[in-house]
C-alpha cells in the first residue's frame, strides 16, 4: 500500500509526490516503475531474492525427532536423527519433518550434516537458556590449513546442477538490457515453460579492453575473459521469445560475445531449514596478537604491519557456523553465533533461493586481515539476508567471484565496530597527524 503524507493541512499519497529519482519511483498502481536508458536498461527487480524466489512465508515444519543434550560428544546423536528423519518420505509440501534440539548445551566433537531435502534443525532458541552448539577444537593435519574445516553444520547435496550443452540455443538479439527477463533465441522447440535454464553471458577480451580493464593489475593477478551463469526458470514461450522468471543484471551483447541458454537437470537438495539456535567455536584463549596487518591483503611484513591493541587471534577453530552447497530453497533464521573466524553463513556457488534473517554474529576470533571475517556471505543467486547484525566484521555482507549473479538483497542489516573502516581511520591520524578524523564504524552509526 502506498504511504499517506500529511502536508500543510492536505493529504497526499505517494503518487502526488515527486519521485525520489528519475530511474525508478512508485507508480500509480502502487507498484514501482522501472524508467530505462536509451539501451533499455533498467534498475533490477530483486523481489525474487529469498526462499522460494521471495514472497512467501517460511513455513512451520513438524518435528518428526526429538534430541535431549548429554555429557560429552552430542554430534552421534544429532546426526542419527537427521539421518532417521531423512530416510522418511518427502510430503507433498516438500518436507520429511525437522528435529527438535531441546535447550541446552551440546559438545559438537565434529560436524554434523544435512544431505536430503525436506529437513529443519530446530532449537529452542538463541539465548543462554537456548539451545546451544559447541564446535569443540579439533587437532589440525601437520601443515594443515588454517582453521577447522567444514563449518559445524553443513547443508548440501553431492551434485548440482548438470548442465546440459547439447542443449544450447544461442541467443539472437543483438543487445539484452540490464533489469530484462526475455529475449530471443534460434529456436526454442525443445524448450517448456518450467524448464530450469542457465542464461550464459559471455565476455571476451574486446569487453575487458573496452571498460579499459586489460592493463589493470592487483599483484600478479589481472583481468581474463569469463562467463555469467544466470539461473532462471523459463514461465512464457512465444514463438523463440522466452521470458524468465528474473532479471537478469549484466546486459547480453553480441559484441562481446552474445549470450546463450542450456537447459540443466537440477540435482539439489531443497527445502531446508536451521532455526533457533546459538553457535558458539571453541578457541585457544592464549593465542593473542597486536598484529593487524594489511586489512585489505594478506601480508603481514613489515611494510604493512599495524600494531594496535592485544587481541584473541586463535585460526585452529571452527571458521564457519554453517555452510550450504548445492541447494535451493533454504533458510537460516533466529541464530546466534560466536567466535567463528568467517561466517556465520557462507552460501556457496551454485545455491539458490535463500534467506538469511534475524541473525547475529557476535566477537569474530581470527587474524584482523584480509580472507577472514566475510560475516554474511552469499555467493549463490536470489539471496536474501534481512534483520541481521555483524560485530567486528570485515566485508560482513559480501560475495565473491567474478561470475557470480544476483539478485542478493541485503536488508534492515546493520555492521558494528567494522575493522577495515576503523583501522584505516586510525593510520589516517597517525600517519597524518590529523585530530579530527571522524571515527565511524559502519553502517548502524
Amino acid at each position: 500500500m502506498l504511504g499517506l503524507i500529511l502536508f500543510n493541512g492536505f493529504l497526499a499519497t505517494g503518487q502526488d509526490l515527486p519521485p525520489a529519482t528519475s530511474l525508478v519511483y512508485p507508480g500509480v498502481n502502487g507498484k514501482l516503475a522501472y524508467i530505462a536508458d536509451s539501451l533499455g536498461n533498467t534498475i533490477p527487480d530483486f523481489s525474487n531474492a529469498g526462499y522460494e524466489g521471495g514472497g512467501k512465508p517460511i513455513p512451520y515444519v513438524v518435528a518428526k525427532e526429538t534430541v535431549w543434550p548429554v555429557l560429552g560428544d552430542n554430534s552421534e546423536n544429532i546426526q542419527k536423527a537427521i539421518d532417521k528423519v531423512s530416510a522418511m518420505p518427502l510430503s507433498s509440501d516438500g518436507f520429511r519433518g525437522a528435529i527438535l534440539l531441546k535447550m541446552g548445551h551440546y559438545q559438537l566433537d565434529k560436524p554434523v550434516y544435512i544431505r536430503a531435502s525436506g529437513i529443519v534443525l530446530r532449537g529452542e532458541g538463541k539465548s543462554d537458556i537456548g539451545t546451544i552448539l559447541f564446535g569443540k577444537i579439533t587437532v589440525q593435519p601437520e601443515g594443515g590449513q588454517r582453521f577447522r574445516r567444514p563449518a559445524l553444520i553443513n547443508i548440501g547435496g553431492n551434485d548440482g546442477m548438470l548442465i546440459q550443452e547439447e542443449s544450447k540455443q544461442m541467443i539472437t538479439n543483438a543487445y539484452v538490457p540490464v533489469g530484462s527477463n526475455s529475449f530471443e533465441v534460434v529456436s526454442a522447440k525443445t524448450f517448456k515453460v518450467g524448464d530450469s535454464i542457465i542464461v550464459r553471458r559471455y565476455g571476451n577480451e574486446d569487453w575487458i579492453k573496452e571498460i579499459g580493464m586489460d592493463s589493470v593489475k592487483v599483484g600478479r593477478n589481472s583481468w581474463r575473459p569469463f562467463n555469467i551463469q544466470f539461473d532462471r526458470v523459463i514461465t512464457e514461450i512465444k514463438g523463440n521469445i522466452i521470458k524468465v522468471d528474473a532479471p537478469i543484471f549484466t546486459a547480453i551483447d553480441k559484441r562481446w560475445g552474445g549470450g546463450e541458454i542450456l537447459k540443466y537437470n537440477d540435482q539439489r537438495i531443497h527445502h531446508v531449514g536451521i532455526e533457533n539456535l546459538r553457535g558458539i567455536s571453541e578457541f585457544d584463549p592464549s593465542v593473542r596478537t597486536t598484529t593487524y596487518g594489511n586489512m585489505d591483503r594478506d601480508k603481514l611484513d613489515a611494510a604493512f604491519k599495524y600494531v594496535g591493541d592485544e587481541y584473541f587471534s586463535d585460526e585452529n577453530h571452527y571458521s564457519n557456523f554453517i555452510n550450504i552447497t548445492n541447494a535451493k530453497n533454504v533458510w537460516v533464521r533466529n541464530m546466534d553465533a560466536l567466535h567463528f573466524g568467517n561466517s556465520v553463513v557462507q552460501s556457496n556457488a551454485g545455491t539458490k533461493w535463500i534467506t538469511i534473517q534475524d541473525c547475529e554474529s557476535k566477537e569474530p576470533v581470527s587474524i584482523r586481515m584480509g580472507a577472514r571475517r566475510f560475516t554474511y556471505q552469499m555467493n549463490g543467486q536470489m539471496c536474501l539476508v534481512q534483520r541481521c547484525t555483524s560485530q567486528k566484521g570485515r566485508h560482513s555482507f559480501v560475495l565473491q567471484g567474478s561470475a557470480l549473479t544476483k539478485p542478493n538483497g541485503h536488508v534492515e542489516s546493520m555492521d558494528k565496530h567494522v575493522f577495515p573502516k576503523s583501522l584505516y581511520l586510525t593510520q589516517l591520524k597517525e600517519r597524518l597527524g590529523i585530530e579530527a578524523v571522524q571515527h565511524t564504524t559502519g553502517l548502524g552509526n
